[in-house]
């Protein structure tokens, strides 16, 4: 374990290699007051379903140039909140598990009571985190943390536009996935793909 926990972006049920750096930390550290960038996990998740590899679900936001990720707000003017519970249905709906957690996360796309993206993903968070059974003391930057040479910045590490091979602390293993038949094994997907997967292991697989 590190004695000073080193920085991450909030991310929207972020992929597994986020949850695998968590469990290296004694508290979980998150940056609210970074820059919000586009096309990111901050704002976005990563599934498989049945017509395509993967499909990235993206929460709309008003977020102008150098906008606080405290500061982000959710732009409810578009149903995305239906969307995305419907390709998450359709894309788990068969898997092992997704009738254990579907009460779990139902809440999430039914209300509109989030006005913050930090403050969506941090309940989020909570909720993946209980179900894994990891526990974390979450803590919120009181200002922006720069980078420093003594420790990883998994800040920038871990995007959508980085190359997992850039990251070979990571090994991505394999699990039974729903689609893997049609599309072959999909790697570092979001944490509610290998929830639904493995249910209850899901924990074992991240250690």
């Amino acid at each position: 374990m590190n004695n000073f926990p080193s920085p991450f972006s909030s991310v929207y049920l972020g992929p597994i290699q986020w949850y695998s750096k968590i469990l290296l930390q004694d508290e979980l550290l998150i940056d609210q007051h970074e820059h919000y960038l586009k096309q990111t996990w901050r704002n976005r998740t990563r599934i498989t379903n049945p017509n395509a590899r993967i499909q990235d679900l993206a929460i709309p936001v008003h977020a102008p140039n150098h906008t606080k990720m405290c500061d982000v707000k959710i732009n409810y003017s578009e149903s995305w909140q239906r969307q995305h519970w419907q390709s998450i249905r359709s894309a788990y709906g068969n898997s092992p598990f997704f009738n254990f957690y579907a009460d779990y996360f139902s809440p999430f796309y039914e209300s509109k009571q989030w006005e913050n993206l930090l403050e969506y993903n941090i309940e989020l968070l909570k909720l993946t985190l209980r179900l894994l059974k990891i526990q974390k003391t979450i803590i919120l930057s009181d200002e922006f943390i720069s980078a420093t040479e003594n420790q990883e910045d998994y800040r920038s590490l871990i995007s959508p536009k980085v190359s997992l091979e850039k990251d070979p602390a990571f090994i991505p293993k394999r699990y039974l996935q729903v689609f893997e038949e049609r599309h072959g094994f999909v790697s570092n997907l979001s944490i509610i793909d290998l929830l639904c997967c493995v249910g209850p292991a899901a924990k074992d697989f991240l250690l």
